[in-house]
């Protein structure tokens, strides 16, 4: 529309209703705009449906199922199934994006255990960090001074392994690992390079559960995938296990909190540092292995699909620990050096 026209039309408005004007012009154009993003959103899903060779039906019917439990949601007995659902379908179109870009498809993981309160009935090994970490626990993080972990390490004995039960879990404390799309941002929004993905992390045993100490940088919306564990059995076989915020981590910082239920039941660890003004936290996931009888050679951290930039979250590794199957450390689980590169992946039998 030419200006010309727009002024013969506004000339027929009283000029005391021009602010009513402005205001119905601000909504139009903010509902042009919603209708183009879920316009956008819905190409971006049947396309991923097509990567992951869903046919365009499944993903219609789904739509279906999900507007007919809106308008008529069952019992909250029933409703675990459907959850389950839509996580497996959301993981599972996630790891094909990844697996396509890394040269291989990924067998999703079951969820991980929703609470923390399990106490570990097996033996627990804490694996070190250290050789794979990106940076101490006393570092400042994203380039923000005193943005550390320093609290953490307060009670331990000079010279020895840092080393901190929590929730009945044994975690050691040799590094932190960090990853994020390329780049993030400190508080004065100044870029920061954040590595992509830590590869190689060795297990070397078999495993009835993985624990995971780790929190993030950040914000994002509630269930994003911000990251994952990438794990490589001793067959080839591979699963991953998704970090999501708002479910499995939340921003490590409580100012301005923006907490969701699920993520703060996982919550095993608080503390202060001198760049938050209010209290930082951990968070605990508990992974179920779905093949504890085979061994886990390593373990990759990687983003996820968050674009990089200002405030992009960054999540980050500070305690691993395995809870081992039956006890005993598998005779063929070799442990790969740093560096070493991992075996073309099999389905797993």
């Amino acid at each position: 529309m030419d200006e010309t026209r727009i002024d013969r039309r506004l000339a027929e408005i009283p000029s005391e209703q021009m602010p009513e004007v402005l205001r119905l012009a601000s909504e139009l154009y903010a509902q042009d705009r919603a209708a183009i993003e879920q316009a956008q959103q819905r190409r971006e899903l049947l396309n991923a449906a097509a990567e992951a060779g869903l046919p365009p039906e499944y993903v219609e019917r789904a739509a279906a199922r999900l507007q007919a439990e809106r308008v008529a949601p069952p019992p909250a007995r029933r409703r675990r199934p459907r959850r389950f659902a839509l996580l497996a379908l959301g993981v599972g179109l996630f790891m094909v994006s990844r697996g396509m870009h890394r040269g291989f498809v990924a067998t999703p993981a079951p969820p991980p255990v929703m609470s923390p309160a399990a106490v570990p009935i097996g033996p627990c090994l804490p694996i070190s960090l250290g050789p794979y970490s990106t940076q101490r626990l006393t570092d400042s993080m994203l380039a923000t001074p005193d943005n550390n972990l320093a609290e953490l390490l307060t009670g331990m004995p000079p010279r020895s392994t840092p080393q901190r039960n929590l929730n009945g879990i044994p975690f050691r404390f040799d590094g932190v690992v960090l990853v994020g799309p390329g780049e993030s941002s400190n508080g004065d929004d100044v870029r920061v390079a954040v590595k992509p993905e830590v590869d190689g992390i060795p297990i070397g045993r078999k495993a009835e559960r993985l624990h995971f100490l780790q929190a993030t940088h950040w914000h994002a919306r509630s269930g994003a995938l911000i990251g994952a564990y990438l794990v490589h059995y001793t067959d080839g076989g591979r699963v991953m296990i998704p970090i999501r915020y708002g479910v499995d981590v939340m921003d490590w910082w409580t100012t301005a909190d923006r907490s969701e239920a699920a993520a703060q039941q996982r919550v095993v660890w608080t503390g202060r540092n001198g760049a938050s003004n209010g209290p930082i936290r951990l968070f605990l996931q508990s992974w179920q292995n779905p093949r504890p009888e085979v061994p886990i050679r390593s373990l990759d951290m990687v983003t996820g699909s968050q674009p990089p930039g200002h405030a992009a979250p960054a999540p980050f590794l500070v305690g691993l620990t395995v809870e081992e199957a039956g006890g005993s450390q598998a005779p063929d689980a070799e442990i790969p050096p740093p560096g070493a590169d991992v075996p073309p992946a099999t389905s797993p039998t």
